[in-house]
């Protein structure tokens, strides 16, 4: 489970001390404003706001000469009670905003625990040949992809989303609460692209962008419904035997190659074990272990730099993601 969650887990641990820091800011104001304003609150409703309704709903009738006076709509001790509810209300929403955890913040720890759970999940599916990559980045963006499973299935992009909540799950949307979740299923096709253009060349690599759930309250029958504009949705434990059951496409040495380029080109974090066929040719050179310098970084034409293996001799170098549009190269 190596790497698994470590981006949004850094992200969440940023804001996490920025909110400290803000807090630690706020305090001296905070210790004296939140009383100000429950006084305000109170002296307010009791000064302004209860005289206001009492003498609309309790003036004095008329009946001929006579004056009925009639009796306040709030008594006294009413007025008070509700000034210092409201008073009350009012310092604790100020001092969960001073002090209180913000949702923002608090998203990206759910969201690391998440990719953790599809990774522990996932790995499972090493025993059948399978390479897990977790954590990827993707070149010129701050984003990442959660995870790539790379195997005799094919190539998996595999997006986590630790929702809370109601989630159906049809042939033609998600929806979390009854809010469709096209964002997610949009995000997951783009890092899937952006899978496909590293392995460039390779038509061998079967891409599958799959969105995987962590739920407790889900509608819908996971992973047998059609696919949400492409992208397989469904719960984390039904994963693995999902991809278990689709036909064998790649060799061992093949997955051994495409995890090393995805590897090198989105900067994993941690190496590939060296692999061989079957028949014990040894893989190809490309099949490397580390990203280079320079590796993912912009063309001049608005393409990626990729690592690339000339046939000839087997050196590596970097070259455009469109080629054969762009030829530029570069040495390593």
């Amino acid at each position: 489970m190596s790497g698994a969650g470590g981006s949004a887990q850094r992200e969440y641990e940023r804001r996490r001390d920025r909110d400290r820091e803000r807090r630690k800011r706020v305090t001296p104001r905070a210790l004296i404003l939140i009383p100000v304003v429950g006084v305000v609150v109170y002296l307010g409703i009791v000064l302004v706001v209860a005289p206001m309704i009492n003498n609309a709903l309790a003036g004095e009738t008329t009946s001929g000469k006579k004056h009925a006076k009639v009796a306040p709509a709030f008594s006294d001790g009413t007025v008070q009670l509700i000034a210092v509810l409201f008073a009350a209300g009012a310092m604790l929403t100020l001092g969960k905003e001073a002090w209180g955890r913000r949702a923002t913040t608090e998203a990206w720890a759910k969201g690391a625990e998440g990719e953790r759970l599809t990774a522990s999940a996932l790995e499972s599916l090493e025993g059948d040949g399978y390479v897990l990559l977790n954590d990827l980045r993707i070149p010129g963006r701050r984003s990442n992809v959660d995870h790539v499973l790379v195997g005799p299935s094919g190539v998996y992009v595999i997006e986590s989303k630790n929702y809370s909540g109601a989630i159906k799950i049809t042939s033609r949307a998600v929806t979390l609460n009854g809010r469709r979740r096209d964002r997610d299923i949009k995000e997951v096709l783009r890092e899937a692209e952006v899978v496909e253009t590293a392995l460039a060349g390779r038509p061998e690599a079967e891409v599958m962008p799959v969105l995987s759930l962590h739920a407790g309250e889900v509608s819908g029958s996971l992973f047998s419904e059609p696919t949400v504009r492409g992208v397989r949705v469904g719960s984390s434990r039904k994963l693995p035997g999902w991809i278990r059951g689709r036909p064998t496409i790649l060799s061992q040495g093949q997955v051994q190659v495409l995890a090393g380029v995805l590897s090198a080109n989105l900067g994993r974090r941690e190496s590939i074990a060296p692999s061989t066929e079957p028949d014990g040719v040894p893989p190809r050179p490309d099949a490397i272990h580390e990203a280079p310098s320079g590796a993912g970084a912009p063309c001049t034409c608005g393409g990626t730099l990729l690592v690339r293996t000339r046939r000839a001799d087997g050196t590596q170098f970097l070259g455009c993601s469109r080629f054969p549009k762009c030829r530029r190269t570069l040495q390593l």
